[in-house]
């Protein structure tokens, strides 16, 4: 987030800065909020991670992440019930797959400091 910035303008512009300025992103929900904390590194800080809405998906499937360049980053869309191993953090893959099959019933949920 940006100084001065709400969560969800925040998530408007992520969303457009990752995936072009004329995706729209409809905001719904916080989900979980995390410490992100790395001592030897000299970084601390918070993780919210968010439910809502992108328009065009399928237009973005394959697309090169404009912040990287080198195009080693580009953007896909996953199946929820066959999620690949390596996705970080690792141990909210479960949790996630779970909420999710439940509706996202909870919001706002503190989960901590994960890997």
């Amino acid at each position: 987030m940006e100084y001065g910035e709400t969560i969800k303008d925040a998530c408007i512009r992520e969303t457009r800065e990752e995936c072009g300025e004329d995706v729209k992103f409809d905001f719904q929900k916080i989900l979980y909020v995390r410490d992100f904390i790395k001592l030897d590194e000299d970084e601390h800080s918070i993780e919210l991670f968010i439910l809502g809405n992108i328009d065009k998906t399928e237009k973005l499937e394959g697309m090169k992440d404009p912040q990287h360049p080198d195009g080693d980053v580009w953007l896909t869309w996953l199946d929820i019930d066959n999620l690949p191993d390596n996705l970080l953090p690792k141990t909210l893959s479960a949790k996630l797959l779970e909420d999710f099959n439940e509706g996202f019933s909870k919001e706002g949920e503190y989960i901590g400091e994960i890997e």
